[in-house]
């Protein structure tokens, strides 16, 4: 009578739940108790979920609490943009990653290849080119190189010229451009950072933090948290001019159009300044990036364009596409 009656019971929930609720139900019974809610299906579903992410690394979860961004993330943006996870040195303190037929290389700080790579944020619409031009990127803030091989990745860029000023960053840069032989031909790369003065300078850099830094000291004192601050590391890196070295890619790759990506932690504001009193600004077709201390500052460099897409973020940044008015 009471394995009937087990089975009645059984048999009721099945009609009343259907399968897979009948299975939480129970679950949550012999490993809860009956006076206990817990939402078994949401742990379920978890723990499905770690078993692909698990898979998805290939059974590799030594690296998983030593990123700079949670494992869900990444793996979410890994599958929303087509990129594959390919190994990871531990040695070396490594991963590497696969985008369509591009290899990628980067540390434990996977922010800007996600953003990148995964949400795709310099992905530009068909309309903001002229079908028969070819351009030449200028990329400030180049970074572990993924925002050039991005570029370059284009069929109508000839040339991608980059700039970036952290020496951190400089095995990245190789190996990136070494893993990528038929893109690394259309990428210049320069290894200092551009503002309106030439010498050393100090760099206030973040471990671990994408090789995110700054030189703009104002920026790094009234911006940044303590929390940042405390992780800092200051180092001396190099910056020459910006019109005088934008001039020179003007004059080598003439009868182009040009693009110019900036993302530069603050410095953007002086660099545009420079651009603009210079007259070189207007030579561009398209501009975009990020700021960090608001749109306004840049706005006003930008009165013969047309910002087409600008999106404001927490903490006073923006991101935005601007295109020259013809």
């Amino acid at each position: 009578m009471f394995l009937l009656e087990k089975f009645r019971n059984l048999r009721n929930r099945y009609m009343e739940l259907g399968f897979h609720r009948t299975v939480y139900f129970y679950m949550n019974q012999f490993f809860f108790g009956e006076q206990i809610e817990f939402n078994t299906g949401l742990f379920v579903a978890y723990w499905a979920k770690e078993r692909k992410m698990k898979r998805f690394f290939k059974n590799d979860d030594s690296f998983w609490c030593k990123l700079n961004v949670d494992i869900e993330y990444l793996y979410e943006n890994c599958k929303r943009g087509g990129i594959k996870f390919v190994s990871h040195d531990e040695g070396n303190q490594k991963l590497y990653f696969k985008f369509k037929k591009i290899n990628l290389v980067t540390d434990y700080s996977v922010g800007i290849l996600i953003q990148i790579f995964g949400l795709q944020a310099y992905k530009l619409e068909k309309q903001l080119f002229k079908p028969k031009s070819r351009y030449i990127v200028i990329d400030i803030g180049m970074n572990k190189a993924f925002s050039s091989i991005w570029f370059a990745m284009r069929r109508q860029t000839d040339i991608v010229v980059g700039y970036e000023m952290n020496p951190i960053l400089k095995s990245y840069i190789d190996e990136n451009l070494e893993l990528n032989p038929s893109l690394s031909s259309k990428i210049i790369v320069n290894l200092f950072g551009l503002s309106d003065k030439e010498g050393e300078v100090a760099f206030y850099s973040l471990k671990n933090d994408d090789g995110v830094g700054t030189m703009n000291e104002k920026f790094y004192i009234e911006y940044w948290s303590k929390e940042r601050k405390s992780k800092m590391k200051k180092i001396m890196a190099k910056t020459k001019i910006a019109s005088k070295e934008i001039s020179k890619v003007f004059k080598k790759f003439p009868n182009h159009e040009y693009i110019l990506k900036i993302d530069v932690e603050g410095a953007e504001y002086e660099i545009f300044e420079n651009l603009s009193k210079n007259n070189l600004l207007k030579k561009f077709d398209l501009i975009l990036g990020e700021t960090h201390n608001g749109m306004d500052g840049i706005k006003k460099y930008l009165e013969e364009f047309d910002l087409v897409e600008e999106n404001l973020l927490p903490g006073n940044l923006a991101t935005f596409i601007a295109k020259k008015r013809h």
